[in-house]
């Protein structure tokens, strides 16, 4: 039986594995205990992330980004056959062939920038992008993240920070908080935040389809914020659980 000639019921019964996909020159360290986990060998420098059965293309990109099936085809392509074989009637019904979801492993062999990701509707306006983003991060290693701010601050503060390459205010302005493997944490559109370097989780995020409103980080380390009216000033707690259990702790 092979992908292209099998019927959907043969692949549900037989389950498909997809081959390991890590993006290659990202911006930041990692990669090593990703290929640790998937026994490919020792892994490429700046190969932090691994997109698990993604839909998505690398920005800039046409196919970067975008997991093949066994016979070669890209997954993508087999979804908009055949929507609701791969996503469901209901998903369908609401969304066609889109996932609306990019899961990631990530390795972060170095903290990553603080930075933010628009909603639909900022996305929508500002950048000609059909999805914002939300993320939800599952720990997989102790380490330590960035997520929301301490206090209020006003647009001009952080637009301040941002043109003076101020990445100490950034990181001052943001909770920083050590997680446990196990530990579950959302991310809602418009939240600063970050993840430290030895962290490694595994992400769900609803489909970017832009890095607008994130950021990058120079040789200097310095922090770039970029679409800064795309953040929530007043957005200062969040929550995160144990695997399993009620909530472990609430950050105000």
């Amino acid at each position: 039986m092979t992908i292209e000639n099998a019927s959907p019921i043969d692949l549900a019964a037989a389950g498909i594995q997809l081959d390991a996909n890590q993006i290659p020159a990202r911006f930041y360290r990692g990669g090593d205990r990703i290929a640790a986990f998937r026994r490919t060998g020792r892994a490429e420098p700046y190969t932090p992330e691994d997109w698990v059965a993604s839909t998505t293309s690398a920005f800039g990109s046409a196919d970067l980004g975008l997991s093949r099936l066994p016979g070669g085809e890209f997954l993508i392509d087999a979804i908009r056959r055949d929507p609701e074989f791969w996503l469901g009637a209901a998903h369908r019904a609401s969304f066609d062939s889109d996932s609306m979801l990019l899961v990631k492993l990530l390795d972060a062999g170095e903290r990553l920038p603080i930075h933010v990701h628009p909603d639909g509707a900022f996305a929508s306006e500002h950048l000609r992008a059909p999805h914002g983003k939300a993320e939800a991060w599952y720990i997989l290693t102790p380490g330590v993240i960035r997520l929301g701010l301490k206090r209020d601050i006003s647009r001009i503060e952080l637009e301040r920070a941002v043109a003076e390459h101020d990445g100490r205010t950034l990181l001052e302005l943001t909770h920083e908080r050590e997680v446990a493997a196990g530990d579950t944490v959302f991310v809602p559109p418009g939240t600063l935040h970050a993840i430290g370097g030895g962290s490694s989780s595994s992400r769900c995020r609803s489909r970017p389809t832009s890095r607008s409103s994130s950021s990058g980080r120079d040789s200097r380390s310095t922090e770039i914020v970029t679409a800064t009216s795309g953040w929530d000033s007043t957005w200062h707690s969040t929550r995160w659980t144990r695997a399993g259990g009620p909530p472990m702790r609430s950050m105000r």
